[in-house]
């Protein structure tokens, strides 16, 4: 389905989860990404991403909910091609990697984060990335289980640079 056909439902869904966040005293911070590798679709009466991320933001912000935005990840080779470079290529996984312009994708959330007092936005690029690439496997854990997701592994390796950029947000 599109964003076009699916935005109704989408912004009822949206609004719940606005409404359920402000309502909740036991919430401190709000903590968010977004896969930013789809078609955005425009339609009247919609908000562009950008100016719905804005929008939920400022009304947290208002609320007095401080928000992390988590940039988005890198995207790996398609299917499974990159759990199979790395399994041929096990003495040397680096041939697997992924140039960083390649890999990472626009990112939607980024202007609007910037742009909107209350948000810190966490550039996760430098957690996966070098100046040029985005290898398949860091240290001697294996990134990515498929184009998009990370491995449970890497995820929690990543726990310590979260909470740091969380712990930050809760300082301000």
């Amino acid at each position: 389905q599109t964003d076009a056909v699916r935005g109704g439902p989408c912004l009822a869904a949206n609004r719940a989860t606005l409404a359920a966040l402000v309502a909740d005293p036991a919430i401190d911070v709000v903590v968010t990404s977004n896969r930013t590798a789809v078609e955005w679709v425009a339609r009247p009466g919609v908000p562009t991403p950008e100016d719905g991320f804005a929008e939920v933001w400022q009304q947290l912000d208002a609320a007095g909910l401080p928000v992390v935005v988590l940039s988005d990840n890198p995207l790996m080779l398609p299917a499974d091609a990159t759990l199979d470079c790395v399994a041929s290529a096990r003495t040397d996984p680096s041939v697997c990697a992924r140039p960083r312009d390649a890999a990472l994708p626009v990112d939607h959330q980024i202007a609007p984060a910037l742009a909107t007092p209350g948000v810190t936005l966490v550039d996760t690029s430098g957690w996966f990335c070098t100046a040029d690439t985005c290898p398949a496997v860091i240290g001697s854990l294996l990134v990515h289980r498929d184009e998009q997701h990370l491995t449970t592994a890497y995820a929690r390796a990543l726990s310590p640079q979260v909470w740091e950029a969380v712990s930050r947000a809760l300082a301000r």
